[in-house]
């Protein structure tokens, strides 16, 4: 018997994936999580990926579309370019988007602090 298809709508997929971020193929922000959007008021539809977070993980030779959309279901490191936040996750493609689904990493106590 067919698995039923899972539909969620956009309320119901940032409910599930507070620290997620959508991507354009220009890499632009589509939607984010909101707790992510709490944390980094900045990070609004339409900015660049790159203008807040920098890819420490998986080594890019290009930071663009296709080059992430290689890395799909490869572990994400994500730092933020103002602050201590890190992200861990993965990137899952689908037609010209790009999901970031991932949550904060942190390693001690102290890191939570600092995160907010």
């Amino acid at each position: 018997m067919p698995t039923p298809a899972l539909n969620l709508s956009p309320s119901q997929f940032a409910a599930a994936f507070p620290f997620h971020i959508v991507l354009d193929s220009q890499l632009r922000v589509l939607q984010s999580g909101s707790v992510l959007r709490r944390l980094r008021p900045g990070l609004s539809e339409g900015t660049g990926l790159g203008e807040h977070f920098v890819v420490q993980r998986p080594v890019l030779q290009r930071m663009d579309f296709d080059a992430i959309r290689q890395h799909a279901k490869s572990l994400f490191v994500l730092q933020h370019r103002e602050g201590p936040l890190r992200l861990r996750g993965e990137i899952v493609a689908q037609d010209r988007r790009l999901f970031f689904l991932g949550s904060p990493w942190v390693t001690e106590m102290a890191d939570v602090n600092r995160i907010g």
